[in-house]
């Protein structure tokens, strides 16, 4: 990342979703996405490192990563303020967990901090992530995609 970057956390996350249900949350399942990670099965939830970015929309980029000497603490950066926000906000409801932007040392649930997205409709968004053919993913299966 070249520019200043937006960083939140979310705890505890244990189990992360099928990455690709983030880029799904965000740009929807047939969006164009440059992404890479740890997962060694695309339907794993036990990654630790993901980088997203969008193909189609310029700048739009988001890296995630297990904050160093924790176990369960994502970090979310992105020189987008706006997507370090959603993703995070995204992952603590899925995991049921709570978000703090940055520096700031109170913990919250996310649906309190569903305004630092700003302009981006983050009720449509978790619209595509419901409706995502990644939510059928399993290990056994990691591309429901081809049953479609």
């Amino acid at each position: 990342m070249d520019g200043p970057e937006s960083t939140w956390f979310v705890k505890p996350l244990h189990e992360r979703p099928d990455f690709r249900l983030i880029a799904a949350f965000l740009w929807g399942d047939g969006h164009h996405t440059d992404s890479d990670g740890d997962s060694d099965n695309p339907a794993s939830r036990s990654w630790t490192w993901l980088y997203l970015r969008s193909r189609e929309r310029a700048g739009e980029r988001v890296d995630l990563d297990l904050e160093e000497g924790t176990e369960a603490c994502m970090r979310i950066r992105s020189e987008e303020p706006w997507l370090a926000a959603a993703v995070a906000c995204f992952l603590a409801m899925e995991a049921k967990a709570q978000v703090r932007r940055g520096d700031d040392t109170e913990w919250a649930d996310a649906p309190s901090r569903v305004d630092a997205v700003g302009a981006f409709d983050f009720q449509a968004a978790m619209e595509r992530a419901r409706v995502s053919v990644w939510r059928e993913s399993t290990l056994e299966d990691p591309y429901p995609n081809l049953r479609r």
